[in-house]
C-alpha cells in the first residue's frame, strides 16, 4: 500500500504542489537518470539530468482484468547514445519515481513516492518531426499473467537474452525431426 508522508498529504491538499518524474534505467553499458523536471534534481545522491530529453512516462491504464502494470517511456535521443545503449536491455531494471515541488516556496520536498518498478520488456525507435525518439515498454511482477508471448524455448534463444542461462541445456531439442514409436516393438 502506498503510504504517503503527512507533510506532503497537507501540501497536496492544499494544492501548493506540482509534481515532476524521475526516471532510472540501469543497463551494463551506462545507467539513464533522467526527469520530466525544468531543472536537474538530486535524489539519494543521484542526479537526474532535466536535458535528458524524457518526453513522456504513460502509465498502465485500468481495466476489467488484472492490470498488465506495463510502462511505457518515451526519450528524445538526438545522438543516438540510448539507442545504443538500450539495443540488449532488455530485463534491464527501471525505477519511475514521482517527486513534487512547494510552489510557495519553489523548494523541492524531500519525500519521492515510488511509482513503478520493472524491467524492460521492448525497445522500439522512430523519427517524429525530424527527432529520433526511443520508445521504452517496461513490465512489472504482474505483467505476464493473462499475457502470452510468443517466446522460442530453444538453448540459443536463452543464450542470446542471458549468455550465462543453461536452463535450456538439458530440454528437449524441437527443431530437429524426431519419430516417436508407440507400444511394444
Amino acid at each position: 500500500m502506498l503510504q504517503i508522508d503527512s507533510g506532503l498529504l497537507s501540501l497536496i491538499q492544499q494544492g501548493v504542489v506540482s509534481t515532476f518524474v524521475t526516471v532510472k534505467i540501469s543497463t551494463d553499458a551506462l545507467t539513464i537518470k533522467v526527469t520530466d523536471n525544468s531543472y536537474d534534481v538530486t535524489y539519494n545522491s543521484e542526479t537526474y539530468s532535466a536535458s535528458g530529453g524524457l518526453l513522456s512516462v504513460t502509465p498502465p491504464g485500468s481495466s476489467s482484468e488484472l492490470s498488465r502494470d506495463i510502462f511505457n517511456i518515451s526519450v528524445l535521443d538526438p545522438d543516438n547514445a540510448y539507442r545504443v545503449a538500450l539495443i540488449e536491455a532488455i530485463a534491464a531494471p527501471v525505477e519511475v519515481m514521482a517527486g513534487f515541488i512547494d510552489i510557495t516556496t519553489g523548494g523541492i520536498y524531500p519525500v519521492y513516492l515510488h511509482v513503478y518498478k520493472g524491467i524492460i520488456n521492448n525497445v522500439s525507435w522512430e523519427i517524429s518531426d525530424d527527432s529520433p525518439i526511443v520508445n521504452i515498454s517496461c513490465s512489472g511482477q504482474f505483467a505476464k499473467l493473462k499475457h502470452i508471448t510468443n517466446i522460442t524455448t530453444s538453448q540459443q534463444s536463452r543464450q542470446n537474452l542471458f549468455p550465462n542461462d543453461t536452463s535450456m541445456n538439458l530440454a528437449y531439442d524441437s527443431t530437429n525431426e524426431v519419430t516417436l514409436k508407440w507400444g511394444s516393438s
